[in-house]
């Protein structure tokens, strides 16, 4: 095989590589000016900005009616004629909603020569509909720099707003759904230490103003339900866990707070009701349980419960409340069961 000899490189010298990318290569500075009009005489760039764009352009004289518009904004008022905006305004195409807010932005331009920036606009139309757009709108000026009127782009943004709000509504779904026990319905426990902080908080103002603002909580427990579990299967227990938050739900006043608290474990928040009040709450929504059996396979099982009650005059501290409710409920169970302490 034939060898090629291999060029020697000069020791100092360069090797020129080839442009792999063909990346643009700037205008040389004399050539600029040249080369641009040019290309402005062979485009005909205010053409291709008016009919091709897709933004909405429009010029306006002092009174705000259209003198020159783009073509898609006269496709937004539905003619590809442009000519037939001319010498109309907002208040021939859209609602009363829409069209003074817009008169009086182009009114405070002419004036104080200031423009509007990217404000998000809501376009209502006489048939009921709307859509959102993004809109900046400045002064026209004269060769002698005076007002004669003004000018705007607007942008549909109505796709955009969209998911918004989708993406509003879902965020609020999943904070409900992770603030909601799937089984029950009720609360679970991520808001309860601010629950009570804001109710003690609360309390505290109630009494700079004279008030008392007491408030008091109940915690639940359904008695055996290890039991209930083992003799019936879980699925009893989970229709055990329905049927008593369902009680205790339908047994209580719109103000008050029912949440799943753990396991068999329900608690009441009872603003406005100091402990007294809270004892006798508990006492009768005892006695709705004992009275209540719950229906599971043509069964009828009867439930108790035992209950723990806590006030807020008691305390300042919403972990001190609870663990206050948490020692008395072992202490109905210690008595007995099927009472509140």
């Amino acid at each position: 095989m034939r060898k090629v000899p291999l060029k020697r490189i000069r020791p100092g010298k360069s090797v020129k590589k080839k442009n792999r990318h063909p990346w643009p290569q700037t205008v040389p500075a004399p050539e600029r000016r040249a080369w641009s009009m040019r290309l402005l005489v062979e485009t005909d760039v205010l053409n291709v900005i008016m009919n091709w764009g897709r933004d909405m352009i429009y010029f306006k004289d002092r009174q705000s009616r259209f003198f020159f518009v783009s073509r898609p904004q006269a496709l937004r008022f539905g003619t590809a004629d442009v000519k037939k905006i001319i010498g109309t305004s907002d208040f021939d195409h859209f609602t009363r909603e829409h069209a003074i807010p817009a008169f009086r932005d182009e009114q405070r331009i002419i004036r104080t020569g200031k423009p509007v920036v990217e404000i998000v606009e809501k376009e209502t139309w006489p048939d009921g509909s709307f859509n959102w757009v993004s809109t900046s709108k400045f002064p026209l000026r004269d060769k002698k720099g005076r007002v004669i009127g003004t000018w705007g782009i607007s942008r549909d943004i109505t796709a955009l707003k969209r998911a918004e709000y989708e993406l509003e509504a879902a965020n609020k779904e999943l904070s409900q759904l992770s603030r909601t026990d799937t089984l029950s319905g009720l609360l679970n426990r991520r808001d309860l230490y601010e629950t009570l902080k804001k109710n003690f908080k609360l309390r505290g103002r109630a009494k700079d103003s004279g008030c008392r603002g007491e408030f008091s909580v109940v915690l639940f427990d359904i008695d055996r339900f290890k039991t209930i579990n083992d003799g019936y299967g879980h699925l009893a227990g989970d229709q055990v866990i329905r049927h008593t938050a369902g009680i205790l739900q339908s047994g209580i006043r719109t103000t008050d707070t029912l949440f799943r608290y753990g396991g068999d474990e329900f608690l009441l928040l009872l603003p406005g009701t100091g402990l007294p009040g809270g004892r006798f709450v508990a006492a009768k929504l005892l006695s709705r349980i004992r009275k209540t059996p719950c229906l599971f396979g043509g069964r009828h099982i009867r439930l108790t419960s035992s209950a723990g009650v806590a006030g807020s005059e008691e305390t300042r501290s919403a972990s001190v409340l609870l663990k206050k409710a948490d020692r008395r409920l072992y202490l109905s169970k210690r008595a007995g069961r099927d009472r509140a302490t």
